[in-house]
């Protein structure tokens, strides 16, 4: 039978497992949910990081097939960046500037470095790449 004395102990402990019980569940909810938004952001950075790659990966190929040629056939700006759809490469020379004035009378060889942002949703990554022309 029950103890008479404390009819109520048992409601009290109830209320304290169940309290506890809620608490923990609360924790480990606030805990995945921060796990989530960090591999969301971790994926957005991925891809941005991906998208830079390929703006690097296609400018090369656009430097190796009009290596004898002046930047004009690469940038039709003449801006010295050339944009694609998720990334911008930046077209420097060898002071690390941007080579954006008289690109139809400079060389592709006066490339000496490119710099492309990757962008995926509201994440930007940069990468630096060195230009050899053979």
């Amino acid at each position: 039978m029950l103890n008479k004395k404390y009819p109520a102990s048992i409601l009290v402990a109830t209320i304290m497992i169940m309290g506890i019980v809620l608490v923990t569940a609360l924790s480990i909810s606030a805990v995945s949910n921060k796990e989530l938004k960090s591999s969301i952001g971790s994926s957005q950075s991925s891809k941005a990081y991906q998208n830079a790659d390929s703006g690097i990966e296609q400018v090369l190929q656009l430097i190796k097939n009009f290596k004898d040629d002046k930047i004009d056939k690469i940038d039709d700006n003449c801006d010295g960046i050339v944009e694609f759809s998720d990334c911008t490469v930046q077209l420097m020379d060898s002071a690390g500037e941007i080579i954006e004035e008289d690109c139809n009378s400079t060389p592709v060889a006066d490339i000496i470095n490119i710099k492309s942002i990757g962008t995926s949703g509201n994440t930007q990554r940069a990468i630096e790449a060195p230009v050899v022309i053979n």
